[in-house]
């Protein structure tokens, strides 16, 4: 059995290996139903989980294989003489599915001549080139041995489908167009394909009388309840099921026999990939697929975990920057809150507590005094001159600016406490590094005995 990608997805599976493992959870979940609530399930012993095999090495080790068969080397007789009958009935009925009008009898005007053939194929059931002939393949015929009415029905459906493809069949598919002759062709010629199939059994009944055949068999039957069904509305003054065609010129005529050499100039036509190249042997290509199969989970499985590692990374850097987000927005809003209260305690628009200056004021508890004094004071405007005025250079002094080589400004009482060779830059940073966004308190702090 081939599962199609499709019914994966319909599954919610991945892969076929998701496809099996809900499967052993359907078995499971039934063995559980039949043990606990005691459901009635009488196939539950029977039950099994396939194996998987990989699918792309049948289909690499298979060989499409095509070809015409005569009736005589491929039929045993008694096949062949139901087979010889249906062939001449399909003969007709194939002209009519191709354009051609019921005449006398059981015979066709105009349509095509198709010749009814035997093929043998592993890739359809029929075929046709869609100008001479119309195969079936003769596995299918051969049913007519055990089962004639049956199999004479399906391959009737069958002419009606390649007389559908008006051309070749074998290198074509199925479009809408395609369903809708189909369509049309089943309803157009149901009566006819009725009455085909009437006179096939006369035909095939009539060689069996004529051997001196008993009246037995499936084929018999039919006829004898067509018979008995239209002697019983005769009596009744109706007309019969079915009118007698036991003189029609399709039943009495008699059958040509088949066209050697129309059969092996299809053969040559028939050209197959690797012709001469033996049979696989399935059983060696179901090891090799099986063991394929082996490969293609393993490589399925790392691909998983590469997935599964890939998107807990992503879902880690997610969560990070959702975190940085959200202290970012809380710190906005705190200092925003500190804004308000600043601008409402010094009795100033919003707009003038500068971001600066909130440094200052929130840098540890204070007195609303002390606050005011700061405010008052605005040390960070000094701070931002002094700013300023460091990074004015000479224009010969770019060199120095982008090296940003100048010793830090510290208060007087913290210069000793520069390192030789640190710059403000390196101070800058180390500050931060441990935590201080003033370097004048990263510098106190660094000379702490446990520092």
């Amino acid at each position: 059995m081939i599962v199609h990608p499709s019914t994966l997805d319909r599954f919610g599976c991945y892969n076929a290996q998701d496809f099996v493992e809900c499967l052993v959870r359907v078995h499971a979940n039934l063995h559980h139903d039949v043990e606990q609530n005691g459901t009635q399930y009488w196939w539950l012993n029977g039950l099994f989980v396939p194996d998987l095999l990989a699918f792309s090495t049948l289909r690499d080790a298979f060989i499409e294989r095509t070809h015409i068969v005569t009736e005589k080397d491929a039929l045993d007789h008694e096949t062949r003489r139901a087979w010889t009958a249906l062939r001449w009935c399909l003969h007709h009925y194939a002209a009519l599915c191709t354009g051609g009008r019921p005449a006398y009898g059981g015979q066709v005007r105009d349509g095509k001549s198709l010749h009814i053939l035997l093929g043998q194929s592993n890739i359809a059931e029929a075929w046709t080139d869609g100008s001479s002939y119309i195969a079936v393949d003769v596995t299918l015929v051969k049913r007519l041995k055990s089962s004639p009415l049956r199999t004479a029905a399906y391959i009737f459906s069958l002419i009606e489908h390649e007389a559908a493809h008006e051309g070749d069949s074998l290198d074509c598919g199925h479009d809408e167009a395609f369903y809708q002759r189909l369509h049309d062709l089943a309803l157009q010629h149901s009566e006819q394909r009725q009455r085909y199939t009437h006179m096939w059994l006369m035909k095939y009944t009539m060689s069996l009388e004529g051997e001196g055949k008993r009246a037995r068999g499936e084929p018999w039957r039919e006829r004898f309840l067509i018979d008995r069904a239209g002697s019983g509305r005769e009596k009744r003054g109706l007309p019969p099921t079915i009118e007698d065609v036991s003189n029609d010129p399709v039943v009495v005529g008699a059958i040509p026999d088949e066209n050697m050499d129309f059969i092996d100039y299809q053969n040559t036509l028939l050209t197959v990939a690797d012709t001469g190249s033996p049979a696989p042997d399935w059983s060696e290509v179901l090891t090799r697929a099986e063991a394929d199969q082996k490969l293609i989970e393993a490589q399925n499985r790392v691909d998983t975990a590469q997935s599964v590692a890939a998107q807990r990374q992503h879902d880690d850097e997610t969560a990070y920057w959702a975190e940085i987000d959200a202290y970012e927005k809380a710190q906005t809003e705190a200092d925003e809150a500190a804004r308000q209260r600043f601008s409402t305690l010094f009795h100033v628009q919003v707009e003038e507590v500068h971001p600066d200056a909130l440094c200052y004021l929130m840098r540890e508890d204070l007195s609303a005094d002390q606050l005011h004094t700061l405010w008052a004071a605005k040390p960070w405007e000094a701070y931002e001159l002094e700013g300023s005025a460091y990074y004015e250079f000479e224009d010969g002094d770019l060199d120095e600016a982008d090296g940003h080589t100048g010793r830090h400004r510290a208060a007087e009482d913290l210069q000793v406490l520069i390192r030789p060779g640190e710059t403000a830059l390196t101070l800058e940073r180390n500050a931060a590094a441990a935590g201080f966004f003033w370097v004048d308190d990263y510098l106190k702090w660094r000379e702490e005995p446990d520092a």
